[in-house]
């Protein structure tokens, strides 16, 4: 089937144009959109559309606690949303019962979110610089099927367990506080690919 994705442009009908909208579905106006967006409005697009199946909301400066659902959702992209808190995520897990690939890289507010769900098989939380060692924990216990973990620069863990029989790809670059201990607790049978560069905390090679 065809994928469906929400016109952005079709809610912000009535609001004034952003001065550097440009023309019209132009990168440029995407991403002016996307920075206009509030929480009422993302709220509104999922209960249009419900059969969406890719929802892309990367510097939308507004969003703190949309309610983001979708049943047939499978791809979520809502990085660099600054001010997101860990409760969004919550109803993410509860709402999109399909989603498979999550970006939230920078998402300055995240700390404990709790994501989960059977289809996942990628997340990103690059840049996520608060994120702490319960929220990956959690993740790699209720997401089976994860195959690719995204956690470049995410500066506060130091021993999340990363376990999983189908994680391939683990990046942790520049997690500076990273400690040994993370590393011993890794067990990932299927791993093809553990980036490591940059993580000062560690003594063993």
């Amino acid at each position: 089937s065809c994928s469906t994705q929400v016109h952005i442009g079709d809610f912000l009908e009535g609001f004034p144009p952003a001065e550097d909208a440009g023309v019209e579905n132009s990168p440029a106006a995407q991403h002016a959109n996307h920075r206009r967006l509030s929480d009422r409005l993302v709220d509104s697009m999922c209960l249009a559309h419900p059969e969406q199946q890719s929802l892309q909301l990367p510097h939308s400066k507004l969003l703190v606690s949309p309610k983001i659902q979708g049943k047939a959702l499978t791809e979520l992209n809502l990085s660099r949303c600054e001010r997101l808190v860990d409760a969004a995520v919550t109803f993410i897990r509860h709402g999109c019962p399909v989603l498979r690939r999550v970006r939230m890289d920078y998402c300055l507010a995240l700390s404990a979110p709790k994501l989960s769900g059977h289809c996942l098989e990628l997340v990103s939380y690059s840049g996520c610089m608060r994120l702490q060692d319960i929220a990956v924990t959690e993740l790699c216990r209720d997401a089976p099927a994860l195959q690719t973990l995204c956690l470049c620069f995410c500066v506060s863990l130091e021993e999340p367990v990363i376990r999983g029989s189908s994680l391939e790809q683990v990046d942790m670059q520049c997690c500076r506080r990273l400690s040994d201990r993370a590393i011993e607790q890794l067990d990932v049978r299927a791993l093809t690919n553990l980036n490591l560069f940059g993580c000062v905390g560690l003594k063993t090679p």
